[in-house]
């Protein structure tokens, strides 16, 4: 069944796209950007032929099953200030699903959302800049609502909230559970910075006091996480005793995942 009925806020999304097929939300949404009139959209897709998440890797979805979304925004904030958007969207994803269904949903750092260790979904945050400022940022996310089979690759590591909870889910109370969220916490974001979120987004972390992988420097080791810092970076201690904050990269619950 195709999206409808979506009830979001429009003086905070002031236009919705759909699409019955796209390359990549995310490109038609950066690409839409650079039309300075436009200051907010979101834009859907009930099957994407070029999905992706991060480090370039693919995102399968099958036709008119999942969430495959976009969203345009244009903060007035420098490029350094907007790492920690993406955990913000998760704490909101997070919320509004534990919110609808009762699940314990997790966020491993930067961009997944877990549930009992497989993933739910993900989360692609990508910026344009001119100059030294921010043009528009992107936010796509993926959730697999109702997907009952995946490839070979990912069948052990992620599930659908169909395959947990045994009903079809509505795509359009979920997405708009999300994104509603995710406007009243934008616009405090815009003014706090991630401080008056960082408690929750510890909370719903699934790697916080726990040993992962992750690179350092040009070795991948394991690691400790102690914190996530207000800046969105995650807070590691080696093996050597060194105290580092990752501000970006991978981390991995096991060391060939």
């Amino acid at each position: 069944m195709k999206f409808q009925n979506l009830n979001i806020n429009n003086s905070f999304i002031e236009k919705v796209f759909y699409y019955d097929e796209i390359g990549s939300t995310n490109d038609e949404a950066k690409k839409a950007g650079m039309d300075e009139e436009l200051k907010s959209a979101l834009f859907l897709a009930e099957y994407q032929r070029a999905g992706r998440g991060r480090l370039g890797r693919t995102w399968e979805a099958p036709r008119g099953k999942d969430i495959m979304c976009s969203m345009l925004l244009r903060p007035a904030i420098n490029p350094q200030q907007l790492a920690p958007l993406t955990l913000l969207i998760g704490q909101c994803a997070a919320e509004a699903i534990r919110g609808l269904y009762d699940l314990d949903i997790r966020i491993k750092w930067p961009n997944d959302l877990l549930w009992k260790k497989k993933k739910i979904g993900g989360i692609l945050t990508e910026m344009v800049c001119r100059g030294n400022c921010v043009s528009h940022i992107v936010i796509g996310m993926g959730i697999n609502c109702n997907s009952e089979e995946f490839s070979q690759e990912l069948v052990n590591k992620a599930l659908s909230l169909k395959s947990i909870l045994g009903m079809e889910i509505n795509r359009e109370e979920l997405l708009c559970a999300i994104v509603n969220r995710f406007e009243v916490h934008y616009k405090t974001f815009l003014v706090q910075g991630l401080t008056p979120f960082i408690e929750a987004i510890k909370s719903y972390s699934e790697i916080l006091n726990s040993e992962v992988w992750a690179c350092i420097g040009s070795e991948r080791e394991r690691v400790l996480v102690e914190d996530i810092t207000e800046r969105g970076a995650l807070r590691v201690r080696t093996k050597k005793g060194a105290l580092i904050d990752l501000e970006c990269g991978e981390v991995t619950l096991e060391e060939n995942y």
